[in-house]
């Protein structure tokens, strides 16, 4: 069960994590737009132009990386909404059902038997448990695509700062 304390540091936490995604993905597209532009047409080899054309290749798939957890993130939460509307549904309903009263859905205005609102409570029940595995898929896209985000970021900068290094001495 969780406290208004832990649900307001997760909801910083969410919404910084969200800010820090959206500010790398930006500033990664920002960057190759500024590199490419900067680059001048050059006959792909060995030298300081090939592995600043890397570099920015590089930083694109991080830019790339950047708005798929973007776009995973939202999936998740999205997922994560459907399944706790589920289960707190479930909850409402056993405990309409428990009353033995004939309960009225104020949303839709149907009237519900002890027994139709215990049986609304089991599927939602398993239609939760569906959603734990869209959540667990999603946030492992997540994940991962962060890693390869950060992982593209750091190589393509230590290769753009390689190719300057590279074009200082001539090659």
């Amino acid at each position: 069960m969780s406290t208004d304390r832990s649900d307001t540091v997760y909801f910083r936490w969410l919404e910084a994590s969200q800010k820090f995604d959206y500010f790398v993905a930006a500033l990664c597209l920002a960057l190759v737009s500024y590199l490419a532009g900067t680059l001048d047409a050059l006959r792909l080899g060995i030298d300081a132009a090939t592995v600043e054309l890397a570099s920015i290749l590089s930083i694109l798939g991080a830019g790339f990386c950047g708005l798929k957890r973007i776009e995973a993130n939202v999936t998740l939460l999205g997922a994560m909404h459907r399944r706790l509307y589920l289960e707190e549904s479930a909850g409402s309903l056993k405990g309409a059902a428990a009353t033995g009263d004939v309960q009225l859905n104020i949303a839709t205005g149907e009237l519900w038997t002890p027994r139709e609102s215990l049986q609304k409570a089991q599927t939602n029940q398993a239609a939760a448990g569906k959603t734990k595995h869209v959540e667990k898929k999603w946030g492992s896209k997540a994940q991962n695509w962060y890693r390869w985000r950060n992982r593209l970021l750091i190589g393509g900068l230590v290769a753009l700062i390689g190719a300057r290094v590279l074009a200082g001495y001539g090659f």
